[in-house]
């Protein structure tokens, strides 16, 4: 018997079997073990309050549920010393959006109060975007006459063209090129779905610093110790996310800027995709490998005003459901993205 299960519970009985039946439905889904546990202390956390308010779930709206929210800042505020972060109160949303849909499925409700407590604060927008001269300047400052320069110029042109991340880089091997059309396959950085792939679309100027990796950097490392990995370390070995994630802290330590890493050139190729590629919302979901158009949705901040009315509102209501941005418009603070990626050749004759 585990510790949680030897602990005496403070919910009332059919609560519990609720909660239970929520977490096997979780990991019949697939989610992982140890997110499925954070969100049955959250659902448990919120039957307490239900308890406390004298209310059950079917009587719950989306006013009690931003109260309730209001409640878990306070607690958190009177146990720990400081208000909870709003990606902190959209995790919280997000298991109660998990909770209700169940419940609803289950026939144990008939109403989703947390579908309608969308508020615009909930409505995530990408809060810090590199600008068009410093992501330049990333891209140049790997020398290329190095092994490890090359490397990482290819990693930087991946991370700011097609979104990869850390985990798909490092998921990287030689059977994912297909030069020959132009295309890489990338498998997806989640645990949970790891054996999905997909394919992205190589600029012909990344090809040309793939291609001068291939041919001078790894084969130079791979010495005696032969992988399948794409992109290795100066030992030899498969680099790893942690070792991809030091060298976006040397470089951004070249720069004088912090946080940049893989997330924030990933808001940088949504904006090259949709502004320079001719992408749709719906393209870009496929290129950054999600199952749903609502996780690309933030990135309609960067589409001018006329292309935002042109989503298909019968098709995707949600997409334009309280899509207020503050006055946020990033449509055109990096018109010149697309000379990013253009031959250098010239400037250094």
């Amino acid at each position: 018997m585990s510790k949680r299960e030897g602990m005496p519970s403070l919910l009332i009985p059919e609560a519990s079997r609720l909660i239970e039946r929520f977490r096997k439905h979780q990991l019949e889904q697939g989610q992982c073990r140890r997110y499925v546990e954070t969100q049955v202390k959250e659902v448990e956390t919120f039957y307490r309050y239900l308890a406390w308010k004298h209310l059950s779930v079917k009587e719950m709206t989306a006013e009690g549920l931003l109260e309730f929210l209001k409640f878990v800042c306070l607690l958190s505020e009177m146990l720990h010393g400081r208000r909870p972060a709003k990606g902190t109160l959209y995790a919280w949303r997000v298991t109660l959006r998990h909770y209700y849909r169940w419940m609803k499925a289950s026939g144990i409700v008939s109403q989703d109060p947390v579908r309608r407590a969308g508020v615009a604060e909930w409505r995530w927008v990408p809060k810090w975007v590199p600008s068009k001269e410093l992501v330049e300047r990333l891209l140049v400052l790997p020398d290329e006459y190095t092994y490890t320069g090359m490397r990482d110029q290819v990693i930087f042109a991946l991370a700011a063209t097609v979104g990869i991340t850390n985990s798909e880089l490092t998921g990287l091997t030689m059977d994912s090129l297909d030069l020959a059309g132009h295309r890489l396959k990338v498998r997806h950085g989640w645990r949970t779905r790891g054996q999905e792939e997909r394919w992205v679309s190589l600029e012909p100027q990344i090809e040309k610093a793939l291609e001068r990796y291939l041919a001078y950097a790894r084969p130079a490392w791979l010495k005696n110790s032969p992988t399948q990995s794409l992109f290795l370390t100066s030992q030899g070995r498969p680099i790893t996310s942690n070792a991809i994630s030091e060298i976006f802290i040397t470089y951004s330590g070249r720069l004088g800027v912090k946080h940049l890493n893989c997330k924030a050139l990933r808001n940088v190729a949504a904006l090259y995709q949709l502004r320079h590629c001719g992408k749709t919302i719906e393209d870009l979901m496929v290129v950054f490998g999600y199952k749903e158009i609502k996780h690309v949705r933030g990135y309609m901040a960067y589409l001018p005003q006329e292309l935002r009315k042109a989503v298909d509102r019968p098709r995707y209501p949600s997409l334009m459901q309280d899509l207020e941005f503050d006055g946020l418009d990033q449509s055109d603070r990096f018109a010149g993205l697309q000379e990013l990626f253009t031959e250098k050749e010239a400037m250094r004759a």
